[in-house]
């Protein structure tokens, strides 16, 4: 599949889940506006290890604006060791996923699988993430995989 077909598969469950989590009384409407991303995202994002994605160029612009930022704040605010420290993780966090995308990973492999996505459902839980914002990340993800597979039975 295509990245626009994920996508619209992206948008479609994350209307779904709006709708149950709505009928629930679950979800803010400020919160349906930042979970849309969220899952639109998710969606896409198990095709990180193809060169060429459009989740790839995504992350590129993502990263270059953090990378940014950090450096702007980091000037106006001299002498800040815990900005220059989250600024190095940072610098560490995006050579560790251009290494693993690039050089460690094959298209439908370890990005395709849903220990994955448990596994950064778990991680986003233990952080402090909402679970309802979690719920979206997984929405997305499994969206992803779901189609995959009906592409691969025809």
């Amino acid at each position: 599949m295509n990245w626009r077909q994920h996508l619209v598969g992206g948008v479609i469950v994350y209307v779904a889940l709006s709708a149950i989590l709505l009928l629930l009384n679950v979800i803010t409407m400020s919160s349906l506006i930042i979970c849309l991303p969220i899952t639109a995202y998710f969606s896409l994002f198990p095709d990180v290890d193809i060169a060429s994605s459009k989740v790839r160029q995504l992350n590129a612009i993502i990263f270059s604006t953090i990378l940014f930022a950090f450096l702007i704040v980091i000037y106006l605010v001299p002498g800040s060791v815990q900005l220059i420290t989250l600024f190095c993780l940072v610098v560490f966090i995006v050579a560790l996923y251009l290494a693993v995308t690039s050089l460690f990973v094959k298209h439908r492999g370890v990005l395709h699988s849903p220990f994955l996505v448990f596994g950064i459902c778990v991680f986003l839980f233990v952080i402090g993430v909402g679970v309802v914002y979690i719920l979206y990340v997984f929405a997305g993800f499994v969206s992803h995989l779901v189609l995959d597979i009906k592409r691969k039975k025809k």
